[in-house]
């Protein structure tokens, strides 16, 4: 039992999947707790994600909001910032309980992250906001 993750045994809920507008939508209440439908949340989604299958569809789920986040903040939108930190925290969350197949997706998340340049004092303050709040509920 010492070697097992959470994850080993449980099946990825379908709200894990249910798309880029779903996870968008719940992202929209960060930096309070983030639910996707059905209660679950987003670091649920990365821990449980034990398949190569899944995790490839977690991945590319949380990549492309994150992304499109990315964008939105580097224009000077701070809720944005607040939504794709939230997002970074959420999925370090979820990876740290695993075995650490998922820490790859925390690390190319929080490149994403790191793409915003040369941003203003505000857009860091929501984003660090938005990554200690995932972090914390996500």
């Amino acid at each position: 039992m010492g070697g097992c993750t959470a994850g080993d045994d449980l099946p990825l809920p379908a709200a894990c999947l249910q798309g880029e507008e779903a996870l968008e939508e719940a992202l929209a209440g960060a930096p309070d707790p983030v639910r996707l439908p059905g209660g679950t949340p987003v670091s649920t989604c990365v821990e449980l994600a034990s398949s190569t299958a899944d995790l490839q569809n977690v991945g590319v789920l949380v990549v492309g909001v994150a992304e499109d986040l990315e964008e939105k903040a580097a224009d000077g939108d701070e809720a944005a910032a607040t939504r794709l930190g939230y997002l970074v925290g959420a999925v370090q969350r979820g990876a740290e309980r695993t075995n650490g197949t998922q820490l790859e997706l925390a690390f190319r998340l929080s490149r994403v992250a790191g793409a915003l340049g040369d941003p203003s004092p505000a857009i860091t303050g929501a984003l660090n906001d938005g990554i200690a709040a995932g972090e914390e509920t996500g």
